[in-house]
């Protein structure tokens, strides 16, 4: 019987053949010892190897090149020491600087309608909320390209319900050793539902920064034929995080969780089951000339320099708001141009003390101002 030499073989096309039972010899089924044959040759190949490394190293010298790659590839043990990197996130009482929903009127209505919503809730009789099944929305994902205040309605929100409030971003438990991220996570989320758990009358928000990182979606995943250690990791990452989805939202309503990403949900870009567990998907949109124009007065308000300013340039200001609009400013784009024309007005100062703030200061910021996610001219 003649043998394919075994450096004649298609090793890949033989293994994926294998696995599919349809490995054929002379055209016909492999015959069993046809294939010992094989797996007796591959051995061969293995001791040859393993007597060729004995040959050329000593066993004190194979002994300290395995202590090197145990030394740098392994990850140390779990003692008391290495146990550092477990982090909790602290949460606290936001101050005043951060507004209340009715007195941010650039606020967006679908945001604004979950503010009143839930303090509708927290304001009056639980009896009569329980005894109509009224479910309160604790799991919240915004959407929207970078600065439009996705976060910052996180805090807004805190405020409203004079919540605790704590971020969570994926550098948290982030780790180059497997296993560690699910350890961080799981550190993280307990001591967060502990805390609940012991103080049911305090509410708690959670901003999960860019959260999808933790949404990454099954089918991208598992449909990777290499299915990397990455993949593996990330995997396991989104299920332990759906899990904790679920147990917060059932044993711990008095915690709300709300997720940030500048991906559109619509783009399928995000893992549809996990997607599946937020009660509001709300994708926001780049804010309009009325919420910028809200949002600068209300900023230039909280100086008295340029609070006199405000005082008789509210018509300039409202064309100049058309103009963010636009270019397409998001809120932190709003915020530089404030910044930089304060600081051209500031130079300005010291050169003559009588100098006003005017509107071309802001009209020259806002020319020179690169746009995070707009247009740049």
């Amino acid at each position: 019987m003649r043998i394919t030499p075994i450096n004649k073989i298609d090793t890949k096309s033989y293994k994926q053949r294998a696995n599919s039972k349809e490995l054929l010899y002379k055209g016909k089924p492999a015959p069993k010892l046809y294939l010992e044959e094989e797996k007796n040759k591959l051995l061969q190949i293995g001791v040859g190897s393993f007597c060729l490394i004995g040959a050329l190293f000593s066993i004190n010298q194979i002994l300290s090149i395995v202590e090197i790659f145990s030394k740098y590839f392994s990850k140390p043990q779990n003692t008391k020491k290495t146990k550092d990197y477990l982090q909790k996130i602290t949460f606290n009482k936001l101050a005043n600087d951060i507004p209340k929903s009715n007195e941010c009127k650039s606020l967006d209505r679908q945001l604004n309608d979950i503010s009143e919503a839930l303090l509708l809730i927290k304001n009056n009789d639980t009896n009569l909320v329980d005894k109509l099944g009224l479910t309160k929305t604790n799991r919240i994902l915004l959407s929207g390209k970078p600065g439009i205040g996705k976060t910052y309605y996180s805090k807004i929100l805190a405020r409203d319900l004079d919540a605790y409030y704590a971020e969570f971003n994926y550098k948290d438990i982030n780790s180059k050793w497997i296993g560690e991220h699910i350890e961080k996570m799981d550190y993280i989320f307990k001591d967060i539902i502990q805390s609940a758990k012991e103080n049911p009358r305090e509410t708690y928000i959670i901003t999960l920064n860019e959260i999808d990182s933790l949404m990454t979606p099954i089918e991208n995943l598992t449909n990777n034929a290499s299915h990397s250690t990455h993949g593996m990791v990330k995997e396991e990452i989104r299920s332990v995080f759906l899990e904790y989805l679920d147990n917060i939202s059932e044993k711990c309503p008095n915690i709300i969780m709300i997720g940030t990403t500048n991906l559109k949900p619509s783009d399928k870009k995000l893992d549809a089951a996990t997607l599946s567990r937020f009660q509001e998907v709300i994708e926001l949109p780049m804010p309009n000339s009325e919420a910028l124009y809200q949002a600068l007065i209300n900023t230039l308000n909280k100086s008295e320099y340029t609070k006199a300013f405000l005082e008789k340039n509210k018509d300039s200001l409202k064309k100049f708001s058309k103009l963010m609009e636009e270019k397409e400013l998001s809120f932190r784009d709003l915020d530089s141009v404030i910044k930089k024309s304060k600081e051209a007005c500031f130079k300005d100062l010291l050169k003559d003390n009588n100098k006003k703030y005017e509107i071309s200061y802001l009209e020259k910021a806002l020319n020179e101002i690169k746009i995070t996610d707009g247009k740049t001219s």
